[in-house]
Formats: structure tokens, sequence, C-alpha cells
């Protein structure tokens, strides 16, 4: 699946502020070690992109965001 646009939201329907950062090969090194040594295994599949939004959580609590990617073509 390949991914254009990503729209981030919060729990009252407002769009949040976010951005798909591109994956360097040393972040994509690094996270594909620490899935084998929690899983045993590499991961399957690629991983291209990170997400990136700024959020507001209580102190005590959790605050819920919905993701929503619009597939190319």
């Amino acid at each position: 699946m390949t991914v254009d646009k990503v729209t981030v939201r919060d729990s009252n329907g407002r769009e949040v502020e976010a951005q798909l950062l591109p994956v360097t090969n040393a972040s994509l090194s690094m996270r594909n070690d620490n899935v084998k040594l929690d899983l045993g295994n590499h991961p399957e599949g690629g991983l291209s992109y990170w997400l990136a939004f700024s959020v507001s959580v209580p102190p005590v609590g959790f605050s819920t965001y919905f993701v929503s990617a619009l597939q190319a073509g």
C-alpha cells in the first residue's frame, strides 16, 4: 500500500497537524534489530515512513487520536 496523505483527528474530530517522515536506513536497521530482540525474528514487510504529530495528554488519563490514510491511485 502506498500512502499519499495521512489525516490525524482528535476525539472531537478536529484535524491535528501531522507529517510523514521518510525512514532512514539507520533507523530502519535499529527498528528491525529491536523487533528481532522482542519477537525472535525480523519483521515482515518494509517500513517507509514514520508518522509524527504533537498531542496533549492529561496527567492521569489518555487521549484518543484517529489516523486515516489516503491510498495512492
